[in-house]
């Protein structure tokens, strides 16, 4: 079985490389990518400064509820556009 692993684990990293790349194309804003590395399977990026994740995003909202529930944010604005691009280029 661990060569299915190793299988699936590469199709996975390489699917996400190609997913980060339509994505930016399409406008959102991700990490260049630097490296994919299938034996150690890893992949390197770039690191952006003072950059959060959407779940941190979600976090700091302290209640816990939907971003688009919370549309005078405009934080929460741009990350609902951005992951409606992400989504509508079937990523």
């Amino acid at each position: 079985m661990p060569e299915l692993d190793t299988k699936l684990t590469k199709k996975r990293i390489l699917q996400e490389a190609r997913n980060m790349s339509r994505v930016r194309k399409s406008g959102v804003y991700t990490p260049h990518l630097i490296l994919i590395d299938e034996i150690n399977r890893k992949i390197y990026m770039e690191f952006i400064e003072n950059s959060i994740t959407v779940k941190e995003l979600i976090w700091t909202l302290q209640d816990y509820s939907h971003p688009g529930e919370n549309t005078n944010n405009d934080s929460n604005r741009r990350t609902n556009k951005a992951i409606s691009k992400y989504y509508s280029k079937n990523a």
